[in-house]
């Protein structure tokens, strides 16, 4: 739900849905393969409503950012060329800290922190040769703790 009452229902095969428990109106976000401004993937595996009123959208085909006023998506995608992209485009958690910090766990890419100012990301991942990397490099859930540290609270599902 976000701040302003929406309801946001990600589905597994079916996209995104816009419920307003105000009207009852629903609106049905999909994957369109003819419009590249529509949901990138219809495997929704992650939704986050922040508190600027931006829609996040971790799908089987990248990170999503809901423009609502338009009703279109801007996406970011894992790009092997550019070291600062998404490391992997299935997003399986979307995740917000206290700092406002956006992170992003994917399915063998590892963890991601989103720099807002130039669109770009930070990537963690697993180096065998590098004890203080993560252990895993795929990401299903994020924990911020008590001493704001994300460290102790990453799942890794192997």
């Amino acid at each position: 739900v976000a701040r302003d009452g929406i309801v946001w229902i990600g589905t597994r095969d079916s996209g995104v849905d816009r419920l307003d428990p105000e009207t009852g109106e629903i609106r049905h976000f999909r994957h369109d393969p003819s419009d590249s401004a529509s949901l990138a993937d219809d495997r929704v595996y992650s939704l986050l409503a922040d508190p600027q009123g931006n829609l996040w959208v971790g799908t089987e085909g990248g990170l999503d950012r809901l423009d609502r006023a338009t009703g279109t998506f801007e996406h970011y995608r894992h790009d092997p060329d550019d070291p600062t992209s998404l490391s992997d485009n299935a997003v399986w958690v979307v995740f917000e800290d206290r700092l406002g910090i956006l992170w992003v766990g994917t399915e063998s890419g590892g963890l991601n922190r989103y720099d807002p100012d130039s669109h770009s990301f930070v990537r963690y991942q697993n180096d065998p040769n590098d004890p203080d990397s993560l252990s895993h490099s795929r990401v299903r859930a994020i924990f911020e703790g008590s001493s704001h540290s994300l460290g102790k609270g990453i799942i890794f599902n192997r």
